[in-house]
């Protein structure tokens, strides 16, 4: 093996190995977030006294509500009528969000599809929405759109939560409707024989815990810089991988 030959190999082994070990520290530091996101919105950080609620043992501090009382009034839940069978593969278009751009609770706009224009009012999305999966095997999964989201339609399996800020933080409530995800709360909220639908009167009524404005933008805050850390990890293994193929 000529010396170019050998470095080339040298290099593609270090850098799969390191790629392997930072997924391990991204598996790592999920595992870590679920947790933390699970005691945040539960019982939140440095309290001491706990009452019993509909949602479980909470701060004394704080309060609970039903999911349908958070959202915006008459159009806070939107169901999608757009359907896969309009969407076009290329060129431009109307971004129909789909279950799999949703599902690993993190937005994830090339696992979108484009529908022709025309269809806008089918069930619109925008920036600050929480998309959830209402139909399918991740139903109950839900991501939130970000700040420099342009807008799309929804899928019909999937449905809009526009939260009334004067009521929560959006940020908040889909960090505590993720947890619900994990902790299989959203489960029992599904009514279809084979267990794959949501019922959207059984969303509407879940009982959520509100600790107050400031603590809601904090506990949002700081599950945001450990998410942030998880997608600049990512994008490093992705970038190592890079080097095992040169």
């Amino acid at each position: 093996m000529n010396p170019l030959e050998e470095k080339k190999k040298e290099t593609a082994a270090i850098a799969t190995g390191a790629a392997a070990r930072v997924g391990e520290l991204i598996k790592a530091v999920t595992g870590y977030k679920h947790a933390l996101m699970a005691e945040l919105v539960m019982r939140g950080d440095g309290h001491g006294e706990f009452k019993a609620s509909p949602c479980g043992e909470i701060p004394e501090a704080w309060t609970t509500a039903p999911l349908g009382e958070l959202l915006v009034p008459h159009r806070g839940l939107v169901e999608g009528k757009a359907t896969a069978a309009l969407s076009i593969e290329e060129g431009e278009g109307v971004l129909l969000l789909t279950p799999e751009s949703v599902e690993s609770l993190r937005f994830r706009p090339e696992r979108c599809r484009r529908i022709p224009p025309g269809f806008e009012q089918s069930g619109e999305a925008a920036a600050f929405d929480i998309v959830m999966v209402r139909r399918g095997r991740s139903s109950g999964a839900c991501a939130i759109m970000p700040m420099s989201f342009a807008g799309g339609v929804l899928a019909p399996e999937c449905v809009r939560l526009t939260v009334d800020m004067r009521c929560a933080d959006p940020f908040y409530l889909n960090n505590v409707l993720h947890h619900f995800y994990h902790a299989g709360v959203m489960d029992e909220l599904r009514v279809s024989s084979d267990d794959t639908e949501l019922g959207m009167g059984l969303l509407l009524k879940l009982c959520v815990p509100l600790p107050p404005p400031e603590e809601q933008k904090a506990i949002a805050l700081k599950l945001l810089g450990i998410s942030g850390m998880i997608v600049e990890a990512e994008d490093m293994v992705e970038k190592l991988l890079t080097f095992s193929r040169i």
